[in-house]
């Protein structure tokens, strides 16, 4: 049999439209994992975020971060009476945000808090501190490799 110019092309045009809808058809079933689920409104507070950020800076003490013996020991500055801290520690996986935690800053006596990681999957977090003491908001973050 023999093939003429315009079968050719019209065979070359229908395999092209296989694999572009068979393209289309796999990328709409691919997860994507975006970095924040709400990334839109935490850019709109993103001026309070560097007041936060400058608050801390002007500390003479900041926050300590240790990993050791499967925790993560937060220990607020000395100065900062544990029972007026209040705000929140965010355990951050950028690779997947499902395997985030959140935890409710509460330090003990000495002004340090411990988070486990014996829960956590091998790779990076970041651990992200926003705390308010007398009435001054600060944010430090830190990055842990698991």
């Amino acid at each position: 049999m023999k093939l003429n110019w315009g079968t050719g092309i019209l065979i070359v045009i229908i395999i092209f439209l296989i694999l572009i809808i068979s393209f289309v058809i796999f990328s709409s079933t691919q997860k994507v994992n975006l970095v924040e689920e709400d990334y839109y409104p935490k850019e709109l507070n993103f001026d309070s975020q560097i007041e936060k950020n400058s608050n801390t800076e002007a500390l003479d003490e900041k926050i300590n971060f240790i990993v050791k013996d499967s925790m993560i020991i937060i220990g607020f500055p000395d100065f900062a009476d544990e029972t007026k801290i209040e705000g929140s520690i965010h355990v951050y996986r950028p690779s997947d945000y499902k395997e985030d935690l959140l935890y409710k800053i509460k330090p003990d006596t000495n002004g340090y808090q411990y988070i486990p990681t014996s829960g956590l999957l091998p790779g990076k977090y970041i651990v992200k501190v926003d705390w308010l003491y007398e009435g001054v908001n600060y944010f430090q973050e830190k990055v842990i490799i698991n």
